[in-house]
This record gives C-alpha cells, structure tokens and sequence, in this order.
C-alpha cells in the first residue's frame, strides 16, 4: 500500500468516526451500559478499525521496503555516488549468484555423502567426507583471498570518492570468476549448478 493509499483509508476512517458513525453504532447497539460502566473501553466497531488498521500497516511497509530495493543500474548513473551504488548491487547480485552455485554444489556432495552412507561403504564414506570438507576449506581460502585482492586494489584510490566503486567491482569480477571456477569443477553432467 502506498502512503497515498495510507493517508487516504487513514481519512475515511477517521471521517467515519469523526461524522458520528461509531457513536451511533455504539449508542445504538445493546450493550451501551456495560461500556458506560467501564467493562469495556472501545466500542466493538472501534476494536474492528484499529484490527484494519493494524492489519494494513505492514503491508505498507513491506510495499516501502520493495520500492527501495531497485537496480540504480537501470538509470544511467551520472554522479560518483549512483556509480558507487550501481557497482555494489552488482556485486550484491554476484554474490547471490554464488551462495547458489555453491549450495548446489555443497548439496549434490553431501547428497552423495548421505547416499554412501546408507550403503555403508566406508571408503565412499571417506572420500565424500572429504570432498565436502576441501569444498568448505577452499572456499573459506577464496573469501579471504577476494577480500584481501579487492582491498588492496581498492587501496590505490584510498580517500577518494571512487574507492568503494573499485572495491565493488573488483569484487564482482572475482565473485564471478570463482563461480565458472566453481562449475567448471563441480558441473557433471546431468549435475547443473544453475
């Protein structure tokens, strides 16, 4: 829901109670003494309101937080900053790209681990396990390799307004070489990692 939509169901409600329409349902309905005696503090119509009301709310924030989660891409970025923004939610979407890849890749080898070890066959076993383990430990080793290339080349315009777009796109480059690393390796036939 928009704040449009917002302020404009937020008006008709208060129209609504401000033109009588809940005092005239509350003065009207049956039970008036039980909420002149204090029983209840709002009138059943209110109680229904302020539920609708409730209820809409995080659907306005949700509509909020995904109108600001677009691609700065897609306009042509003319300042630093949109350059900056643009080259981060490529690597934002790089890294995606990877977590996927990877998983795949971790969950057909854990799958064939499982698979050996319901036949029990020990030396499968092993070999599952530590295929799964090297898979983790390279990884580990490449996160801190990227990290340390893309900070150092980053480095070089250090102070300055375009650091954070080198950083970003020095790390997309290697997020996606990794992966075709990652397929070339793990891709097996009717294997697909994508």
């Amino acid at each position: 829901m928009s704040r449009r939509t917002e302020k404009v169901v937020y008006g008709i409600l208060t129209r609504f109670y401000f033109r009588g329409f809940l005092e005239r349902e509350f003065f009207n309905s049956h039970d008036y003494n039980r909420y002149t005696l204090g029983a209840t503090r709002n009138p059943p119509m209110l109680n229904q309101i302020l539920i609708l009301f409730l209820f809409l709310s995080p659907i306005s924030l949700n509509a909020q937080q995904t109108v600001q989660s677009h691609n700065p891409c897609d306009e042509k970025p003319t300042s630093q900053r949109q350059m900056n923004d643009c080259a981060a939610f490529e690597y934002e979407q790089a890294d995606e790209h990877l977590n996927m890849v990877y998983g795949k890749a971790m969950k057909y080898m854990t799958d064939d681990q499982a698979r050996a070890e319901k036949k029990g066959n020990q030396q499968q076993i092993e070999y599952e396990k530590t295929a799964v383990a090297s898979l983790k430990q390279s990884e580990r080793a490449w996160l801190t390799y990227r990290d340390l290339q893309c900070k150092a080349a980053g480095k070089l315009y250090e102070g300055g307004s375009m650091r954070g777009m080198i950083e970003s796109g020095c790390l997309t480059t290697l997020t996606k070489n990794h992966i075709a690393d990652i397929k070339a390796v793990y891709e097996d036939g009717d294997r697909k990692l994508e």
